[in-house]
């Protein structure tokens, strides 16, 4: 059940979360290589091409880069879900695979072809020498584009996660309406028992369960939960879904307390009708991501937050 409520700040009850450590993670295995580049030319058959930290690419069609840009469409969001206005298949024009390293400058991109990246006058502008699979070799002009600090706690959360687990929580004044668990191959049994909680806390509350009708009308949609994800540090992050793929903004909001801000417009990325918080505590070679949210309305205070555990893609 998605509520329209307010981000918990960071002032609220900590999150039920274990003791931050990323003493476990070691520099994922291409951060030295990893890169976004922005086509510059027009008319050009690609939009970008991006490698990430954890080994794999992403490259965009020109064709789809309107639904791809994370600065192209306005719309809420959160952590985990997908935005439809914005997700394609691979067969629309997104390639994505594993890439190697075939000598300074070269990559083999599984799946796709290759690249070859020559710096121009500026570390920034470079021409990209892209040979697909079967296809005819083209240059294309392009941009480096900026990334966020290489730190410790950056290059934890920047490689490719599998979502594992996912805990959803409801309270109404403090009382619990549902406090469910389920790996994410089982979403939609979790979605049948909050519907039975929900359906079940408000007739034993006196409410109008007429008028909810029956415990299948109050079950939540995960069906848009992706369950795979990367993080960059160029400030964006992928979600996965059955061959979907979604492209988001994230930033650091406060990185003491590992609070990351996110959106699906970085236009919108400290609006708070348009963007999201999340905290994250990393554990062993586990990624825990924390959501709140609350509403008050008169005497009633809601409040719903979810746990997402994600371990590494290697």
């Amino acid at each position: 059940m998605s509520l329209g409520f307010t981000a918990c700040s960071s002032d609220d009850d900590e999150p039920e979360n274990p003791q931050n450590d990323i003493s476990q993670f070691a520099n994922p295995t291409m951060a030295d290589e990893a890169a976004r580049f922005t086509i510059t030319d027009a008319d050009a058959p690609y939009s970008s091409v991006e490698l990430t930290e954890s080994g794999r690419y992403v490259v965009l069609s020109s064709a789809n880069a309107q639904y791809l840009a994370p600065y192209q469409t306005k719309s809420k969001c959160q952590f985990a879900s997908l935005n439809p206005a914005q997700s394609r298949s691979g067969a629309d024009g997104i390639f994505t695979g594993k890439y190697t390293k075939v000598s300074e400058g070269k990559y083999i991109l599984e799946g796709f072809g290759s690249i070859t990246v020559t710096t121009g006058s500026s570390q920034e502008a470079c021409e990209l020498i892209i040979c697909p699979e079967n296809g005819t070799e083209i240059k294309l002009g392009a941009q480096k584009d900026e990334v966020l600090a290489n730190d410790p706690t950056t290059l934890a959360l920047c490689r490719s996660w599998k979502c594992k687990q996912y805990r959803a929580r409801f309270t109404v004044n403090g009382n619990v309406v549902y406090d469910r668990s389920a790996d994410f191959k089982d979403l939609s049994n979790l979605s049948k028992q909050i519907g039975q909680d929900i359906y079940n806390f408000v007739k034993k509350n006196g409410g109008d369960v007429e008028e909810m009708g029956s415990p299948s009308d109050c079950e939540p949609d995960f069906s848009d939960l992706a369950d795979e994800m990367i993080f960059t540090k160029t400030g964006s992050y992928l979600l996965f879904l059955n061959g979907q793929l979604s492209a988001n903004i994230w930033r650091w909001g406060n990185k003491n307390e590992r609070e990351i801000r996110y959106s699906h417009n970085i236009l919108d990325i400290q609006d708070p009708d348009y963007s999201g918080n999340a905290w994250l505590t990393f554990s062993g070679t586990q990624l825990i991501v924390y959501e709140c949210h609350t509403e008050n309305d008169d005497e009633v205070t809601m409040k719903e937050e979810s746990w997402t555990t994600l371990f590494e893609i290697k």
